[in-house]
């Protein structure tokens, strides 16, 4: 679970990725930061989906 930030591995920086719903619905796209982070701070509490689209890796974030 995480409340603002997810910390990616370093090989990920400048990596495109993308935030989806539950349902599917992409919310947020964006690079990598150089400190291999991602903000969620905009989103609401809930369930989302990470896709790094160029690794095809995917990942389920708790945001409380």
């Amino acid at each position: 679970p995480t409340s603002d930030i997810i910390h990616l591995l370093e090989n990920l920086i400048q990596q495109e990725y993308e935030v989806y719903t539950t349902f599917g619905k992409i919310l947020l796209t964006g690079q990598v930061s150089e400190s291999a982070t991602v903000s969620l701070s905009q989103l609401t509490p809930g369930t989302y989906f990470i896709r790094l689209p160029q690794t095809q890796q995917y990942a389920v974030v708790v945001k409380y």
